[in-house]
């Protein structure tokens, strides 16, 4: 059922959407995953000071870009402000370019996120390492950082 996979406001996948599919990345026959994650910076502000309509127009707005610049991504929006974006047999570097590109886009529109980019070595050492359903991409607490510039070693 659509309705209980994907979100009403953006279309986008949903956090069951996505704890049902990294119960599956094992058998996905993917090589590697590079995990995006996104916040929103200031939505509350934007909710408080603008009303829910503006908010909801920027995550709006976010959810089409997210689609655009990561067409052949999963997206996925997990909570209110947060969004994840599980990119399959992608270079991080090439995914950290096109986060970035989103970024600067949404910046355009006054717009600001946050991004974290990780990849775990591969579906099948991610499975070890998260038996269970959650966050693949570690505590998101270490994970956030702007897209700035990207760590050399990905460049490779």
């Amino acid at each position: 059922d659509f309705s209980y996979s994907h979100d009403t406001l953006t279309g986008l996948a949903n956090r069951s959407r996505y704890e049902a599919d990294l119960r599956e990345l094992p058998n996905s026959g993917y090589e590697s995953v590079v995990c995006t994650y996104i916040d929103v910076v200031g939505m509350h502000e934007v909710n408080e000071h603008l009303g829910h309509r503006s908010g909801d127009t920027l995550l709006c707005c976010l959810a089409n870009a997210a689609r655009k610049f990561f067409a052949t991504s999963r997206v996925y929006r997990i909570g209110s402000d947060e969004f994840v974006i599980l990119t399959p047999n992608e270079p991080p570097y090439s995914v950290w370019s096109t986060a970035d590109r989103m970024r600067a886009f949404l910046k355009e529109k006054d717009y600001v996120i946050s991004v974290g980019i990780q990849q775990p070595p591969t579906c099948a050492i991610w499975t070890k390492l998260w038996p269970r359903p959650r966050l693949p991409c570690g505590r998101i607490g270490r994970l956030t950082t702007t897209t700035t510039a990207a760590p050399a070693s990905w460049k490779a």
